[in-house]
């Protein structure tokens, strides 16, 4: 096979391969997600809570939902429910960095200082030019108390 040949069967199978991540949660939980997810995008976080908590019944697999369920708890100052919400994202997509970054923010919330600081020094290991995570960490171990 020519080498261009090739490298379009690679490019196709990274974008089926990507849409079967996309299309990987159950219908019924797309749906209870792209509900929730535009009222949290319109400031109504409360609103959006039960169509998210929904979401994550139907598909406990659903990364990103768990991830929007994270923010609206947070929002809401529900901030044991954010935690959890946020653990899950991370468990089932540990790559994604924003997960990671509002686990953090959770955890600062609920003055669990150390926590927070351990993901923002592994973020910064992964990416060590990233100041706003740098300026997070110092002022995370400053919050701490001695």
């Amino acid at each position: 096979m020519p080498e261009q040949g090739v490298a379009d069967l690679r490019h196709l199978a990274l974008v089926m391969g990507a849409a079967g991540l996309l299309l990987a949660a159950a219908p019924g939980a797309v749906r209870q997600h792209n509900a929730g997810a535009h009222l949290l995008n319109q400031g109504q976080a409360a609103e959006a809570i039960p169509l998210l908590e929904n979401a994550v019944g139907i598909d406990p697999n659903y990364a990103q939902a768990h991830g929007d369920l994270c923010v609206a708890y947070f929002r809401v100052e529900r901030f044991a429910d954010a935690a959890r919400a946020c653990e899950a994202a991370v468990r089932l997509d540990p790559d994604r960095r924003t997960g990671h970054l509002n686990l953090a923010a959770t955890y600062e919330a609920l003055g669990r200082w150390q926590e927070a600081a351990e993901i923002y020094t592994r973020l910064l290991e992964r990416q060590p030019e990233d100041t706003a995570v740098r300026e997070r960490l110092e002022q995370v171990r400053a919050a701490a108390p001695r």
